[in-house]
């Protein structure tokens, strides 16, 4: 017999298999955007570069010095360490400063720079070195590639810390067929001088296949493979395919078809990273009989053939499902042409050739006008005509249509991933015709077939197809990002509004003409006083062309200036001007329609107010001539009323007493607004006041009321004394409404006399009314609302849908309207509809909806506000001033300008003489972002403990007459605080405590000797508490134990049957636990509380599922049944082996090991009144597929059983 080992199938990763991944990631370039960035971090993962690319890399130290020149300027100098990548590496060169070049005239005398290549016996940087004593001749950062740097600031050149990028020729690899003593070497490519191991040796190239191979092999960053897992022929082979050289476009330098220029993150996956390889160069990568090879897919002679001699099953034929087949591909890259910024392609292009646009329209008629998208990110790739090509073969190939599969002889065994071979059957062919087809996946069964699938090969699929050349504006000429147009004419103008308050509030309005630059994303607004230095400016970011400044003040004047702010912060010059305030000037109107009425010793002025909303009073002038000298006399505060937005003019009156009798006066009126602006004076009224004081007339409105099936006429009679209050009706009606069901009618009449006392007798009374009556059936109404999501457009009107007045049912219209607020963050949509119909029962199925409105959807974020504490810096006695600030990050919580010895963390208190001062802030703004109001209390008294605080008493006085001394005063109107913990509480001569009943944390209030049943009857539930405690130890196999309870052989709980432990033909149980109580009344809830650890010891399956049984007892009843699953093994069980507990020792173990803790509690809601039994017991269940269980002991501790009878 021979004996053949071979692997069970070939493992192998594909580019095809990372373009599915890539489909169903949806990935974005945003990575590759990510590269030209500076991060700034001593944790980042060092990313690997292939190939030639742009990248900015980490700032891993940054330190700044003054500068040895004479001047004033700190931190002249920032020093930088920035590393790359990887090393070793070919060069480092065309450095970039914020994208532009460093040899750029403004950087000359400003940068100094060293560059590292990444070999081990690179020595330390000296510019690093200088910068600050932490950075040594340690510091080598052998096998990194990086960039030290010296920058001297000059506000010109540099906005802040720039972004460095520099352009990377990335590492230097092992090429196997440039190394003699290889199996892979190749004596025509004239270098044999390569070793592996031996860096030193290596050199720089963009061969996919060499990089795919350092890769894994690399123990620092790769996958660390040893060297005898690479099949370094295959790898030559593939290198050797991936030299293929082609044209792009007419005219073009040739240029190789494969090529690698890939910036690795080292914080993917080894597997993301070996797919991001495989991709740009249309690999596969086989792991087979212990080696990885590496496989190009490209067009190859047909190296087996398939026939009917070696394939062993029938032919299974399929096409490529929809998922992975695609008509066209936008393939994201690195361009070179564009700085390396990222950039895609689309192939086919329906814009593009008319190859292009043939293939389009084909391919989308072929899938029934269905666009089958694939977009891929090519990490490796920066032409744009290779990221064409490949993204032309991904669509391509996802379309050969026919996949077969079959069975085959061990023969097929000698064909690899990616090899393409010939079939010939009567399936494919009824002639024998050959096909050549791809091989997908070979694998070994255990039977010795081989199964075998194939795709459809077409080799005009892997022939490169030559572009039309792009355009030469692929490098557009980008703008300067820190040349930013400044705003155009500024404009400003002084004025006053009036506020809620009816005050006038002086505002500078600002406008200016929008900056002639696309870049810019906003405006700062700056202004102080033109008497202050620039350090008081105040700004704010405004993204229109137009401001208003707040706290302006009147007669002030205002430098104002704006400059442009674009993306990138950076800020143009500034337009400026200088305004003043300006307050209120205008004085409202005249008060109109005056009038004087004369009263004893007064006169009633009434006038209409004008309309002015700033009105604050109308001032009253007398004069005891004609003419004569006027005076204020009286200030009357009065507004106009504001009636739906327009100010409504109010009549108002005043009263001016204290005059003499029998007397002429003389009055004018004028209005005075909130600034003080007064108006002219109204004309002349007056009026003499009455010499004697004169009687009021008495008045009361008297209802009466009679039933009367008829019309009724006016009654006549009856009479009011007002000076007894008492009302005479008229004949037949009644003072108040009489019984009976007839219509009830009333009548009134005004009496009236001079003075307080005296009966009125009345005349005609007014025609009578019906004021109630029994109707027709009413009319039934119900007003519900329905609702909608919908986004865009409101939806149309709804029609249709009913209401049962029955059973309340709500019949919905069509159109997806819900009768709840339905999920979602679309708006939601309201519409209302009144059902009615006549009586109490029916349905409305006419319905008439409103027009839908919107209930609610997302609103912009509301203003904000913010309230604390601030501190005073300084311990003194005196008062400090209130502390002031000019604004409030309402992020960070932090002040701007915060008034000196100010700050918002308390000062620790010390036992120092002195005074700790607070001061109490409120914080708010009229929109978010928007004017702030900022409030500062006067300061306080503050002390603020942080940690433990114990007080003493030192004073005897505060000791009580009983001795009680240990008592801590707190002085105080209120203590407020979360949570009060205390053994015992006492208000006053009340004490609050607890006491355990039965086991039942009970509240106990005590005043004077009254305890808590003597609060208040039936205000108290008293528990009334029987208990009992269990045994220790019990045999279950004691024949004289109460078994015949449970006498059925099976037992069904919760739909699944079970069996009961069995001794011999005696079944078992634990004598049940119980106890009596006696209810003093029927129908009294009884609460039921079981503690304590139970164990059993079984023999049986420990494999299945083992339940303990409990039932809870009144009597013979059973009122609360439930049971514990468990397996064989877990708590509260033993297996037959652990049956070794006959001494107390040995079951306080057992029972500690594995007791089961219970703590059961019901209420029994039926109690009936005398002496109930209660009693618990329980049995162990296992399932009933289970030919044999039974139990031996039962061992339970500290059971207590509690009974607690809930009296009111």
């Amino acid at each position: 017999m021979i004996l053949i080992a071979i692997a069970v199938g070939v493992s192998v990763a594909s580019y095809v298999m990372a373009v599915q991944a890539q489909k169903k990631a949806e990935k974005a370039a945003k990575d590759m955007a990510g590269v030209l960035v500076n991060k700034e971090s001593n944790v980042e993962p060092i990313p690997v570069i292939y190939g030639e690319r742009r990248v900015g890399g980490t700032r891993v130290y940054m330190a700044t010095q003054n500068a040895d020149d004479g001047d004033d300027i700190p931190n002249e100098y920032l020093y930088m360490c920035l590393v790359l990548c990887e090393g070793e590496v070919e060069s480092i060169t065309n450095l970039q400063i914020d994208g532009n070049d460093i040899t750029d005239f403004k950087y000359s005398s400003l940068v100094d720079y060293n560059v590292y290549t990444g070999t081990n016996n690179q020595t330390a940087d000296q510019y690093l070195k200088d910068s600050d004593s932490s950075w040594t001749n340690a510091h080598k950062l052998s096998g990194v590639a990086y960039v030290a740097l010296r920058l001297k600031w000059d506000e010109t050149a540099f906005q802040g810390v720039p972004t460095i990028t520099a352009l990377v020729k990335g590492r230097k690899i092992y090429d196997p067929r440039k190394d003699s003593t290889s199996v892979a070497y190749d004596a025509s490519l004239g270098v044999s001088s390569q070793r592996k191991g031996q860096t030193a040796t290596w050199s720089y190239s963009i061969n996919p296949a060499l990089c795919i191979r350092d890769y894994l092999t690399n123990t620092r960053y790769g996958k660390g493979l040893p060297q005898d897992v690479i099949d370094d022929v295959a790898f030559g082979s593939a290198a050797e395919d991936c030299t293929e050289i082609i044209t792009p476009f007419l005219q073009a330098a040739a240029i190789p078809l494969f090529q690698c220029h890939a910036v690795l993150q080292t914080s993917k996956t080894l597997f993301e990273n070996i797919e991001i390889l495989l991709m740009g160069c249309r690999g596969f990568l086989p792991f087979s009989e212990g080696k990885y090879s590496l496989v190009i897919d490209k067009a190859r002679n047909s190296t087996f053939v398939f026939d009917i001699d070696n394939m062993t099953s029938a032919l299974q034929i399929s096409g490529t499902p929809k998922d992975k087949k695609y008509n066209q591909a936008t393939v994201k890259f690195a361009n070179q042409e564009i700085d390396f910024e990222p950039d895609e392609v689309t192939w086919p292009n329906p814009n593009g050739t008319t190859s292009e646009i043939n293939s389009y329209n084909q391919y989308l008629t072929e899938d029934n006008n269905t666009e089958l998208l694939l977009n891929v990110d090519l990490e490796t790739v920066k032409s744009h005509y290779l990221a064409r090509d490949l993204a032309r073969v991904f669509v391509e190939k996802s379309r050969n249509q026919k996949r077969i599969a079959f069975k085959a002889t061990s023969d097929a065994l000698n064909v690899s991933v990616g090899d393409t071979v010939t079939v010939k059957h009567p399936t494919l062919s009824p002639n024998l015709s050959p096909k050549l087809f791809q091989v997908e996946e070979v694998s070994l069964n255990y039977d010795g077939t081989v199964s075998v699938s194939l795709v459809d090969y077409i080799a005009t699929t892997y022939s490169y197809k030559t572009a039309n050349v792009e355009p030469d504006n692929l490098n557009p000429n980008f703008p300067d990002p820190f040349a930013v147009a400044s705003p155009g004419t500024l404009t400003s103008v002084a004025d006053s509004f009036i506020g809620a308050d009816g005050s006038a509030i002086p505002r500078i309005t600002v406008t200016w003409v929008a900056a002639n630059d696309a870049f810019v994303s906003g405006y700062n607004v700056e202004w102080k006083k033109a008497s202050e230095g620039d350090i008081a400016y105040r700004s704010i970011r405004v993204v229109g062309t137009k401001t208003e400044l707040p706290d302006i003040e009147v007669g002030i004047s205002y430098d104002i200036r704006v400059s442009s702010v674009n993306a990138m912060g950076v800020t143009s010059e500034a337009v400026t001007t200088t305004t003043a305030g300006v307050g209120d000037t205008t004085a409202p109107g005249v008060p109109t329609n005056p009038q004087a009425t004369g009263a004893y010793k007064s006169i009633l002025l009434t006038f209409v107010t004008p309309t002015a909303t700033d009105l604050s009073h109308v001032n009253i002038y007398r004069s005891n001539t004609a003419n004569g000298t006027y005076s204020v006399v009286a200030t009357v505060s009065c507004r106009p009323k504001n009636v739906n937005g327009t100010w409504t003019a109010q009549t108002e009156e005043f009263i001016n007493g204290g005059l003499a009798s029998n007397t002429q006066y003389f009055y004018k009126l004028s209005s005075v607004d909130f600034s003080g602006n007064q108006s002219s004076l109204t004309s002349q009224v007056n009026a003499t006041t009455d010499a004697v004081a004169l009687d009021g007339q008495s008045t009361f409105q008297a209802s009466v009321y009679k039933r009367s099936a008829t019309a009724l006429t006016a009654p006549s009679g009856g009479g009011f004394n007002f000076g007894t209050n008492f009302l005479t009706p008229p004949t037949g009606w009644s003072k108040s409404v009489p019984t009976g069901t007839l219509p009830i009618y009333t009548c009134t009449y005004l009496f009236k006399i001079v003075g307080d006392s005296g009966t009125d007798t009345a005349n005609t009374w007014s025609i009578p009314n019906i004021l109630a009556e029994n109707g027709s059936p009413a009319t039934s109404t119900f007003t519900f609302n329905i609702y909608k999501r919908k986004s865009g457009t409101a939806p149309p009107t709804p029609t249709g849908g009913s209401y049962n007045f029955s059973t309340n049912a709500i019949g919905l219209p069509g159109g997806g309207w819900s009768s709840t607020v339905p999920s979602g963050t679309d708006p939601v949509y309201l519409c209302t509809t009144i059902a009615s119909i006549l009586g109490p029962t029916g349905s409305d199925t006419t319905l008439t909806w409103s027009a839908p409105s919107i209930l609610v959807e997302n609103g912009e974020s509301g203003a904000r506000s913010a309230s604390g504490y601030l501190y005073y810096q300084i311990v003194q006695n005196a008062t400090p001033p209130t502390p002031t600030a000019s604004g409030y990050n309402f992020t960070t919580g932090v002040f701007s300008d915060l008034a000196n010895n100010w700050q918002t963390e308390p000062l620790e208190t010390t036992v120092a003489d002195g005074t700790y001062w607070a001061s109490y802030y409120f914080i708010t703004e009229d929109e978010l972002g928007g004017t702030q109001s900022r409030d500062f209390n006067a300061p306080f008294k503050s002390v603020v403990f942080d940690g433990l605080v114990t007080f003493t008493n030192l004073n005897q006085e505060l000791a009580k007459a009983e001795g009680v001394s240990d008592i801590t005063t707190i002085n105080g109107g209120l203590i407020t605080t979360g949570k009060v913990e205390a053994n015992r509480i006492q208000i006053d001569d009340v004490t609050l405590d607890t006491v355990n009943i039965g086991g039942v944390p009970t509240l106990v209030i005590k005043a004077e000797g009254v305890d808590t049943i003597h609060i208040e009857d039936n205000a108290v539930t008293i528990p009334v508490v029987s208990n009992t405690v269990g045994t220790v130890y019990e045999h279950f196999t004691d024949p004289t134990k109460s078994g015949s309870e449970l006498n059925n052989t099976n037992f069904t709980v919760a739909l699944r049957t079970f069996k009961t432990p069995i001794i011999g033909s005696t079944k078992c149980t634990l004598t049940a636990q119980q106890l009596n109580i006696n209810v003093t009344s029927g129908n009294t809830p009884v609460l039921i509380n079981f503690t304590g650890t139970i164990l059993t010891n079984m023999r049986g399956p420990v494999d299945g599922d083992n339940f303990i049984y409990f039932e809870l007892l009144r009597g013979s009843t059973v009122i609360k049944s439930f049971f514990h699953g468990e397996r064989a093994t877990s708590a509260g069980f033993l297996s037959e082996e652990d049956n070794r507990y006959d001494t107390a020792i040995e079951r306080q173990k057992w029972l500690e090991r594995r007791g089961l803790l219970l703590n059961m509690s019901h209420v029994d809601d039926g109690a009936p009144s005398g002496t109930n039994t209660y009693k618990l017991r329980y049995r162990w269940l296992a399932e009933d597929t289970f030919p044999f269980f039974d139990n031996h002991h039962s061992l339970r501790n500290n059971c207590t059983m509690t009974a607690v009878e809930l009296q009111k």
